[in-house]
C-alpha cells in the first residue's frame, strides 16, 4: 500500500500581523505511487485530512497523475485501464472532501477523453461546494479542466519518459475563477515553455499552479529557479507541488520533490525537502502583495 505516513510539515507565514488578500495553500508533495490506483486515492485522501487538521485551506494541490505510478516510462498501452472521465469515481471522491472542508481542490489524473481514444494529463479544479469549475480559454471557449499543453517525448534505447505514447495535448491554457483569486495551471514540462506563463498572466491569473512527477537530476537544479524566473516575469505566485522519493517501476525513479511558494519578487517564500515524501506544504501568503509588485 501507498505509504500515508507524512515524514514532515513545511509551514510558512508572513511576518506582518495583517493581510490584504489572505490565502491558505495545502500543497501535498506524495510520496511514491503503488500500482493499485485505489490505495492511492486512500493514501492521498489521508494526507489531505492530516493537513486540513487545524488548518483551514484555500486550496488543496497534488502532484501530476496523482493517482497513478508515473507510467509514461513502459509504452504499456494496459495503463489506459486506470484513465477515468471527469467526472468520474476519483473527482467524486474529492468532490465530498471539498465539501467537508470546505476547500478548493487542484486534482491531476490521467483522464479518459469524451471521444474514444482520447487521453489526457490533466488537472480538475473543484470549488468548495464540491462543484467542477470551468476553465475560460483565451479564444472564450470552456472546458472542464486543464490538460497538459507540452506533451515530452524521451526516447532512446529504452523510453524514459514518452508522454506521447499516452497523452493528447490539451485544447489550450484556460484560467479558472475560484473565491479567492483567478488561478492558472501548468502541468510539470509545460513550466519550461514562457509563452504558456505570458498567456495566463495576459489573461488574468494571479497564483499559477504547478503540479509534478519530475525526476530527471538534470532537471533538478534548475527547478525552482525556473519557477522564480516565471514568476517574477509575469507578476504571479507559483504554488508547484512534485512528487518525492523512490518510485520502482521498471526503471527507478527518484523524484526530486523540492515543492514550493514562490512570490512575485521570486522569493521562496516555502519549499519542502528534495527526494522525501510525502511531505505537507501549509502556507499563508498575501494575494495583495501583488499590487505592491504591479505598481
Amino acid at each position: 500500500m501507498a505509504d500515508n505516513t507524512a515524514t514532515s510539515i513545511v509551514t510558512y507565514r508572513p511576518d506582518k500581523e495583517q493581510l490584504a488578500r489572505p490565502v491558505k495553500v495545502l500543497a501535498v508533495q506524495s510520496g511514491p505511487a503503488v500500482l493499485d490506483k485505489q490505495q492511492n486515492v486512500v493514501a492521498m485522501v489521508e494526507w489531505m485530512r492530516r493537513g486540513l487538521d487545524g488548518f483551514s485551506a484555500d486550496f488543496v494541490i497534488f502532484p501530476e497523475l496523482a493517482t497513478t505510478m508515473y507510467f509514461a516510462g513502459t509504452n504499456d498501452p494496459s495503463w489506459q485501464d486506470q484513465a477515468e472521465p471527469i467526472p468520474g469515481p476519483t473527482t467524486e471522491v474529492f468532490s465530498k472532501l471539498a465539501v467537508e472542508y470546505s476547500t478548493n481542490v487542484i486534482l491531476p489524473l490521467y483522464e479518459r477523453g469524451p471521444k474514444s481514444g482520447q487521453f489526457f494529463n490533466s488537472a480538475v479544479f473543484l470549488d468548495r461546494r464540491g462543484e467542477i469549475i470551468q476553465g475560460a480559454l483565451p479564444d472564450g471557449g470552456k472546458v472542464s479542466c486543464y490538460r497538459k499543453t507540452h506533451i515530452p517525448s524521451s526516447y532512446s534505447s529504452r523510453p524514459t519518459g514518452n508522454e506521447k505514447f499516452f497523452f493528447r495535448p490539451g485544447p489550450g491554457l484556460p484560467i479558472f475563477k475560484t473565491d479567492v483569486a483567478t488561478v492558472g495551471c501548468l502541468i510539470c514540462y509545460d513550466r519550461s515553455f514562457p509563452e504558456a506563463w505570458k498567456v495566463l498572466s495576459l489573461s488574468g491569473a494571479e497564483i499559477i499552479f504547478v503540479p509534478n512527477a519530475s525526476a530527471p537530476k538534470r532537471r533538478a537544479h534548475t527547478f525552482l529557479t525556473e519557477l522564480q524566473a516565471a514568476a517574477i516575469q509575469n507578476g504571479v505566485f507559483v504554488v508547484a507541488v512534485n512528487k518525492g522519493g523512490l518510485e520502482v517501476l521498471e526503471d527507478e525513479r527518484l523524484f526530486f520533490g523540492t515543492s514550493g511558494l514562490i512570490d512575485p519578487e521570486s522569493n521562496i517564500l516555502a519549499q519542502c525537502p528534495p527526494r522525501e515524501g510525502p511531505v505537507l506544504m501549509r502556507a499563508d501568503f498575501d494575494l495583495g502583495d501583488r499590487t505592491e509588485y504591479n505598481r
